[in-house]
């Protein structure tokens, strides 16, 4: 029998009065693509951080609480989907903090803030700028995604060894999309660096594929979304996996460290199937 798996983007940029793409208007568009959570991502630069000294920033938007509903929980998405199969009826909404990061020391220090308190963080990432701040950035425990802005021309190249230290740390590599969606300088810069993390990861093992849809209308399907994993020279099983597995085992690491740092979790998943069945098969 076919395994059944939930899919999850765990990159969605809303802003504040964000007009029809908002926390509100979010969950039934994950819903109507085919997806069962997603993460709102607070993205922040380490000077600001480093700079006003109070620690870590709240969401940029909060996620409303969740209610406890027998006849609403989260039916597993079927990957290739059949037709007429129903969409997820509950949408999961984490909070992910995205850290631009330029030197190994704005790294340290703010790899400090992130062990002391994670505050509502589901999901923590830095967005490193340079080898030495990705290089640091590799070695870290306190973070489950590196972020490469892999739509833009590379200041540096990236290396194995570096790729293995991430791995080692269980740290994955993130793949968002939707910059290749505007622009096709951005999209050709985005297939071209793509396609070398794919080959230092063994292929494309273990990355994580997400939008960071900044509108509405630069989100896709999940079908879409593993279509375009190929195109990036993905095998079609690690283009599903960067949408389920992958996303699931970046949503434990994060849990675990959100409960052994803060008292107030901002979302329990119970809803994510085990996949070690999954897992074999690749």
């Amino acid at each position: 029998p076919e395994s059944r798996m939930l899919a999850f983007d765990l990159n969605l940029p809303l802003r504040k009065g964000g007009g029809k793409y908002d926390v509100k208007t979010v969950k039934p568009m994950l819903q109507k693509l085919g997806y069962s959570g997603g993460a709102i991502n607070t993205i922040v630069e380490a000077k600001e951080l480093l700079e006003r000294k109070k620690g870590l920033p709240e969401p940029v938007v909060a996620v409303p609480p969740e209610k406890d509903d027998e006849d609403n929980k989260a039916r597993p998405l079927s990957l290739p989907e059949t037709p007429g199969e129903p969409s997820p009826k509950k949408i999961v909404l984490l909070q992910r903090l995205t850290i631009s990061v330029d030197s190994a020391q704005e790294v340290a220090a703010v790899g400090a803030l992130v062990s002391k308190n994670r505050k509502c963080f589901d999901i923590v990432a830095m967005r490193p700028t340079t080898e030495e701040a990705i290089d640091k950035c590799c070695t870290l425990d306190c973070i489950e995604i590196i972020s490469l802005e892999l739509w833009q021309r590379m200041t540096f190249r990236l290396r194995l060894p570096m790729i293995q230290a991430a791995d080692k740390k269980g740290i994955v590599f993130e793949l968002a999309y939707a910059a290749a969606i505007r622009d096709q300088s951005l999209r050709r810069n985005l297939f071209s660096n793509a396609s070398e993390l794919i080959r230092l990861k063994r292929k494309g093992r273990r990355i994580l594929i997400t939008s960071e849809a900044t509108h509405s209308m630069e989100l896709r399907g999940v079908h879409d979304v593993v279509n375009l994993g190929v195109l990036f020279g993905l095998r079609e099983a690690d283009a599903i996996a960067a949408l389920t597995i992958v996303p699931k085992r970046v949503i434990s690491m994060g849990k675990e460290r959100l409960h052994a740092k803060a008292k107030n979790v901002s979302c329990i998943v119970t809803t994510i199937v085990n996949d070690e069945a999954a897992e074999r098969k690749n």
